[in-house]
């Protein structure tokens, strides 16, 4: 980003575009991971391409590496709520895997993960 806005201005358009799960988490992880806003802005409009007015989500979580002694890793999500489009929700987040989210969870060494919400 040439042109990068306060950190605290950056959280004010992603609270513009995402729900904060948990809001102190979330800022925490940022803080240690700056590079991650640009990708989470970039994400909206694919995301609202393949599901549009979906919800958005971002949530901190730990996830238990599947390699035995390997430690838990710290990601970010993007919940997509995939309610308003159960017959199709699968689907459109193949699209969506195909067209970013792959090359985004490549881009930030996993750190970003696009998944659907079902809730």
């Amino acid at each position: 980003m040439d042109h990068a806005l306060p950190f605290a201005e950056e959280l004010d358009n992603l609270a513009s575009n995402y729900l904060f799960e948990d809001y102190p988490a979330t800022v925490e992880f940022l803080r240690k991971h700056p590079r991650l806003l640009e990708y989470l802005a970039g994400s909206v409009p694919h995301i609202e391409k393949h599901f549009p007015g979906a919800n958005r989500t971002l949530s901190v979580e730990y996830d238990e590496d599947d390699e035995p002694g390997a430690e838990s890793v710290e990601r970010l999500y993007i919940l997509v709520q995939a309610s308003s489009y159960l017959d199709t929700a699968q689907e459109r987040m193949e699209r969506l895997d195909d067209e970013w989210a792959m090359d985004l969870c490549e881009d930030t060494n996993e750190l970003i993960v696009i998944d659907l919400d079902y809730t």
